[in-house]
């Protein structure tokens, strides 16, 4: 099958010829925001007098990150902010805020279920995400029954690279092939899952990868049964 949103060469796949690859945000995470009016309120002096000192730097977290629902780069904008002050500033109070941000993720309804089901299935599963390494321990604590599941774990270092290399770029894809490549000596089909169609064209043009645009856990799972039956 091969869509705008899917791009998939065999009929069918299997454990035996296929293997999975799944972005972090906003495909196993979602962004509740119930809780974070909460966390808004505590952290407000900081925020306005960061704001109020750092307008353009602000306009840009919240037009990449919080808008857009997509803090997977939320450390590097914590390094950012921690280096403009000591630790009763009010910049390095909103560092911590943004931290805190992230780490109130909650997982996609019915992802869980679903990422069990493959890896019980037989399927070889991969973690790929620009989201920094600290963040990401951060969760993988918070959800161990989920991330325990993916052999492969791939973070960002903002600490060590600032210019660290995210997708959609060349470099990123290539990066994680190498990384895969020497971690498994197997050749089988990759199948990238992203919300974000550009990544997965680019893991195509770059890395020759299959892939499925996320949508949704209904709509991904009712594409799987296209191609591999397993149990609901």
């Amino acid at each position: 099958m091969i869509t705008k949103d899917v791009s998939i060469s065999a009929k069918k796949i299997s454990p035996h010829t296929h293997a999975f690859i799944f972005d972090n945000d906003n495909t196993l995470l979602a962004n509740g925001i119930t809780d974070k009016w909460r966390l808004i309120v505590a952290y407000l002096p900081a925020i306005l007098v960061t704001f109020v000192s750092h307008p353009i730097l602000i306009f840009n977290l919240l037009k990449d990150e919080l808008l857009d629902e997509n803090s997977a780069c939320s450390q590097q904008w914590q390094e950012l902010f921690k280096q403009m002050g000591n630790q009763r500033s009010a910049e390095y109070q909103f560092s911590r805020f943004v931290e805190q941000w992230a780490a109130m993720k909650t997982i996609v309804p019915g992802m869980d279920t679903l990422i069990q089901q493959l890896h019980d299935a037989g399927y070889r599963l991969s973690l790929w995400t620009d989201m920094g390494a600290k963040d990401g321990h951060v969760i993988e604590k918070k959800f161990p029954h989920l991330y325990h599941l993916f052999t492969l774990r791939s973070y960002v270092t903002y600490e060590q690279d600032t210019d660290a290399i995210r997708k959609p770029s060349e470099q990123a894809v290539k990066k994680f092939v190498t990384l895969y490549q020497h971690t498994y000596h197997e050749n089988k089909t990759l199948i990238f899952v992203d919300d974000k169609l550009k990544n997965c064209l680019a893991a195509k043009k770059y890395g020759a990868f299959d892939y499925i645009q996320f949508k949704s856990p209904e709509h991904l799972r009712t594409l799987l049964h296209s191609f591999h039956t397993f149990d609901h």
